[in-house]
């Protein structure tokens, strides 16, 4: 018995995991199973390291967050809100000064055929008369081919203008009585008129082109060896005419398609508006802030009757 008990110690300690033999052969049946050996797992110092960037990381999240905190949500407007319009207020300003500017050409050229005939009729013989004559057509003429290009731009500009004006001022007159529940105004009444100066504007054109040579038939020799002055009154008067007329239709048509589309703008828009009002909107209003994910829902009625 005595010893067996030395050779069994002696096979325990050789046998030990944490003898030096022993540690060989377990390292090598570990690495025969396919398990990673001891050296290959981490050390308390390397989990240390990569829990402190973790750590990092997380604050630099945190203050990357504070510092770009998350926008508001833009409020989207209501779709029974009232629409809004602008008033035409400069359209408006700038027709008016527009037609304003082509009636004062359109009289600076009847004064000078005023001025031309007054100064045939002062003189007292043939032979100033003549020079007179001469003089005035030709500031007369001169003046009035330099101001005939600007007078012509200027109603065409005018024409534009107007209807425009017209019609940005119908809309939001429309808007505005129908949510303030006023009573429509006689649109049919504006539509009607101003169909029809807008027509006799648009005769009117037509008559003055056609008689453009009219005038100048007045100073036909005949009329000029039977009287000379009263030739000479007669042409001015034609001619005058035909300018007055000239800017008259011009400003007729513009007033007339301003009044026309102040009248359709209007209506259209007054019904519409007063139709939208009296029906009853149901509809659902639910209002979230992304920012915390609470929010609220309801049911939002609204109409007039």
């Amino acid at each position: 018995m005595a010893p067996f008990v030395p050779a069994a110690l002696v096979v325990t300690l050789a046998f030990n995991p944490y003898a030096v033999g022993g540690v060989a052969s377990s390292r090598s049946a570990v690495a025969e199973l396919g398990a990673p050996a001891e050296d290959s797992q981490p050390g308390w110092d390397e989990i240390e390291a990569e829990g402190k960037k973790e750590e990092t990381k997380a604050d630099e999240a945190a203050t990357t967050a504070t510092a770009t905190p998350t926008p508001a949500p833009t409020p989207k407007p209501s779709a029974n809100a009232k629409p809004t319009y602008r008033k035409g207020t400069g359209l408006i300003i700038g027709a008016s000064i527009t037609g304003g500017l082509g009636w004062v050409l359109g009289l600076t050229r009847m004064a000078f055929v005023k001025k031309c005939a007054d100064a045939i009729q002062a003189a007292d013989n043939a032979e100033k008369g003549f020079g007179a004559a001469s003089t005035c057509f030709t500031k007369a003429g001169l003046g009035n081919l330099l101001l005939l290009p600007f007078q012509y731009t200027l109603n065409a500009a005018t024409w534009g203008l107007a209807p425009a004006a017209g019609a940005v001022r119908g809309r939001y007159d429309g808007v505005e009585h129908a949510w303030s529940g006023k009573r429509s105004r006689k649109a049919g009444a504006f539509i009607g008129v101003g169909a029809g100066v807008l027509a006799l504007g648009v005769i009117g054109r037509i008559v003055a082109a056609a008689m453009v040579g009219a005038p100048f038939k007045k100073l036909s020799s005949d009329a000029l060896l039977a009287d000379p002055e009263g030739a000479v009154e007669d042409f001015s008067r034609a001619y005058r005419l035909r300018l007055f007329g000239v800017q008259l239709s011009s400003a007729s048509i513009a007033l007339g398609a301003g009044l026309l589309a102040f009248g359709a703008a209007y209506r259209k828009n007054y019904e519409s508006q007063s139709k939208f009002l009296q029906q009853v909107r149901i509809m659902p209003d639910v209002q979230i802030d992304p920012r915390v994910g609470l929010g609220s829902a309801g049911l939002a009625i609204s109409g007039r009757f």
